[in-house]
């Protein structure tokens, strides 16, 4: 049967603590036993308890009535999260809580502030062949020309270096087919030399070295036989008009054997190739080159550098002696 506590006779209650004293001075004096182990003391000047832990000598530990907080032990010290503004009455009503959450899940909490999609959209490109910032890309690329691709005149002296021409800079009279290039772009003399042969230009190079025929019995298409002695007979040709062959090029081997003029449309990066003799040349209609990477033979390029190339451009290829040149005529995007 369980004893009831009011029934125990006061003279045999006992108070909580075994002893009580003013100070530590009073608890240190204090000589307990063994038996005495997990006894309480009360220190009255701090208003403290502690524990008897061991005898002999005499190890006393602070009392800790509390175990845990928030599942933590030790020395805990209050963290974001213990406690609710509604739990330290800071927030009654829980309005402030609320209007937090409301703030966090907002998709755009801060319109006046730019967002990082909205930055990316502004500024789609994030960096210059792996630069950031302010990128200077002056020693990385050759300065681009101004070329008229597109004229249907002659260059003259004032097409010069204040309309934005300068040496090499390429000229293409469309009406005429003929190509100009630029020597001397001096303000108000500036010098175009043509750099393509007309057809009266490949006349004259036929006639100038035609074999004189001496009186003799030969008979050719243009010839009679058995002319006055002392007269000359000149063989003549009939001159047609000069028709380079144009050739679809499968990869970036280019052989003049196959055509004067190559077209090539890049669908990777592409190494090429030229394949030409000493005084050959052959033009290069390639497309794709803003997009692949083009690795080019060795050869040395007008103007020092290799050029940046964009979705359809023209170059052209030569050789003298055994180098092998290169210009870039322009863009024909």
């Amino acid at each position: 049967m369980a004893l009831q506590h009011k029934s125990i006779p006061r003279e045999h209650m006992h108070d909580p603590y075994r002893w009580v004293v003013a100070d530590d001075a009073a608890r240190d004096a204090l000589a307990p036993t063994t038996e005495d182990i997990g006894k309480r003391l009360w220190k009255q000047d701090d208003d403290t308890e502690w524990t008897l832990k061991s005898a002999g000598p005499a190890v006393w530990v602070i009392a800790a009535p509390v175990q845990s907080v928030h599942g933590r032990t030790g020395a805990v010290a209050a963290q974001t999260g213990d406690y609710s503004p509604e739990q330290v009455g800071a927030d009654p009503a829980g309005t402030a809580s609320q209007a937090v959450a409301d703030h966090e899940s907002a998709a755009d909490p801060h319109s006046q502030y730019t967002t990082e999609a909205e930055a990316s959209a502004a500024a789609p490109v994030q960096s210059v062949d792996g630069k950031t910032g302010a990128v200077d890309l002056s020693a990385d690329y050759e300065t681009r020309r101004q070329h008229n691709l597109n004229a249907t005149t002659d260059p003259s002296v004032t097409d010069d270096s204040a309309a934005g021409y300068e040496p090499l800079s390429k000229w293409v009279n469309t009406s005429t087919g003929e190509v100009f290039v630029c020597l001397d772009a001096t303000a108000g003399a500036a010098n175009w030399q043509l750099s393509t042969l007309t057809i009266d230009d490949l006349g004259s190079a036929a006639t100038a070295n035609t074999t004189d025929f001496a009186p003799s019995s030969h008979t050719s298409e243009n010839q009679t036989h058995g002319a006055p002695a002392g007269e000359r007979l000149v063989h003549t040709a009939d001159l047609a008009t000069l028709t380079e062959t144009v050739h679809a090029a499968a990869s970036g081997a280019l052989d003049r054997a196959n055509g004067g003029i190559h077209t090539l449309t890049l669908t990777a990066d592409e190494t090429l190739s030229v394949t030409i003799n000493e005084g050959q040349s052959l033009t290069l209609h390639l497309e794709g080159g803003d997009t692949y990477t083009v690795t080019w033979p060795t050869m040395t390029w007008v103007g020092g550098a290799a050029p940046t190339l964009t979705a359809a451009d023209v170059i052209e290829f030569w050789k003298v002696g055994t180098t092998l040149y290169g210009a870039y005529v322009g863009s024909i995007a």
